[in-house]
């Protein structure tokens, strides 16, 4: 078992919006080290929802 990892406090994270939905959302891919996935963490409201969408 592998022992690298990576804990984010997201108050920490700058909150930027989505050029889409205006959904603010902060970066995790470069401050988890991630290579192969692209992370990003979005709070939403009780009832608030996201767009559906997909990813090639």
């Amino acid at each position: 078992m592998t022992e690298d990892f990576a804990i984010v406090d997201l108050a920490d994270v700058e909150q930027q919006p989505f050029p889409e939905s205006g959904l603010a959302h902060g970066k995790l891919t470069q401050r988890l080290g991630c290579t192969e996935h692209r992370i990003n963490a979005i709070r939403l409201a009780p009832g608030e929802a996201t767009a559906p969408h997909s990813h090639d």
